[in-house]
């Protein structure tokens, strides 16, 4: 029997786990309270800059707020139904000094939904140190600037089209509005990053969580849905002229990446350990893993049949 966890253990886990995460959040504050992104010139006549200003389809609080929710409803209940058809589950608690026990699964929902969230809170501060360090300039730019076109310098003798002329000092209408600071955030698209790193990192947890057998179809029926959304997230950011294509290219790739990173390493889907738990098989040094070490030790010998050698 496992020995039992003091309140003080637990508590001290959580008060690290939020220090962990606001520290993580720290850059993500301290340039959104500076609020200067690189000041980026443009070519004269430059049409990708033209184009009219949009809302968005997706706001992104509404969208921040809804996969925060849908992915702590998904990976309670997912959970819920792991330990209600796995009998190794349904016996597994974790015992407290008081005398009680939580019933695994609590934990384990504490555990996903915590990197889930921390895992959010990397993804935004890398995408956002990307947008107030390079400062390129949206599609909408030159409508929302509005810059005073006759005290700009965009005809340069022996040049045939005004459109190469850099023009690195402008001012425009309203410098210091939200929309005008907005407008030079375009790279890496935040929407794409943040849709990515939800689909993906919630795919690889039912993936590795999600092991019943009666309904493998709604495993997969909800990866699907989750990749369409994400898809969905994407294409609305180019059409609303929010993000130039391969803003959303490199928002999604990060969102995918820092998905995979921390999806894989805390669900240990690629584990070894884990793949010879789920098949039975159980070497000398992974007895202490097995349900029933006693019939576990008897398999060790059909090992040799697959392969499997100690670790």
């Amino acid at each position: 029997m496992a020995e039992p966890v003091l309140w003080k253990k637990i508590t001290l886990k959580v008060v690290l786990d939020i220090i962990s995460c606001v520290l993580a959040f720290l850059p993500w504050i301290v340039l959104q309270a500076i609020n200067k992104p690189f000041r980026r010139g443009f070519f004269c006549n430059d049409e990708s800059l033209k184009h009219p200003y949009k809302t968005n389809t997706i706001d992104a609080n509404i969208l921040t707020v809804l996969c925060i929710i849908m992915g702590f409803v998904l990976i309670l209940a997912c959970e819920l139904v792991t330990y209600y058809t796995e009998k190794e589950d349904r016996e597994a608690h974790f015992q407290l000094t008081s005398g009680r026990s939580l019933p695994f699964y609590l934990v384990r929902v504490y555990q996903y939904f915590g990197i889930f969230v921390f895992g959010i809170i990397v993804q935004q501060t890398i995408v956002n140190i990307g947008k107030y360090s390079i400062g390129r300039l949206r599609p909408h730019f030159l409508s929302l600037c509005n810059p005073d076109y006759s005290q700009l310098n965009c005809t340069v003798p022996g040049l045939i089209s005004d459109i190469y002329v850099y023009v690195e000092s402008y001012t425009c209408v309203d410098e210091k509005s939200r929309n005008a600071v907005d407008s030079r955030l375009s790279f890496p698209s935040g929407h794409s990053s943040f849709s990515a790193f939800i689909a993906v990192y919630l795919c690889i947890y039912l993936q590795a969580r999600f092991t019943w057998r009666g309904a493998a179809l709604l495993k997969h029926l909800c990866q699907a849905a989750l990749i369409y959304g994400a898809y969905y997230v994407c294409l609305s950011r180019v059409s609303d002229n929010k993000h130039h294509p391969t803003d959303v290219l490199a928002g999604a790739f990060i969102g995918c990446f820092i998905a995979a990173l921390v999806g894989i390493h805390t669900t240990k889907l690629f584990s070894l350990k884990s793949a010879l738990k789920k098949l039975g098989y159980y070497p000398p040094t992974l007895l202490k893993y097995a349900p029933n070490p006693a019939v576990a030790f008897n398999n060790v010998e059909s090992n040799e049949n697959y392969g499997v050698s100690e670790m």
